[in-house]
């Protein structure tokens, strides 16, 4: 994608439009807090706010109580190989 844009607040939700031209041809919308922005462009008959909701819509929010690093470590010493939401570690749920 081209053009410029300002990095989003560090929240989910937070977006920065992506201008090329003095027009605003996308966004950066923050899908979980702290982490990479993802690009978002306007599709057929769709704005960007709309396509902004239904990316917020579809991407769950996970929230974890430890390290990623932990969780991997966890998971293979133990036999068998258990999920990590069966052990109640991460929940995944839509906003």
């Amino acid at each position: 994608m081209r053009g410029r844009a300002q990095e989003p607040g560090p929240k989910r939700g937070d977006f920065a439009p992506l201008v090329d031209d003095d027009e605003v041809i996308g966004s950066l919308l923050r899908t979980q807090d702290e982490i990479q922005p993802v690009y978002i462009s306007i599709g057929h008959r769709t704005s960007l706010p709309t396509a902004q909701d239904w990316i917020l819509k579809l991407s769950p929010v996970i929230v974890c109580r430890k390290p990623r690093v932990w969780r991997i470590n966890e998971s293979a010493e133990r036999s068998p190989i258990p999920t990590i939401a069966s052990r109640g570690i991460c929940k995944s749920f839509f906003v």
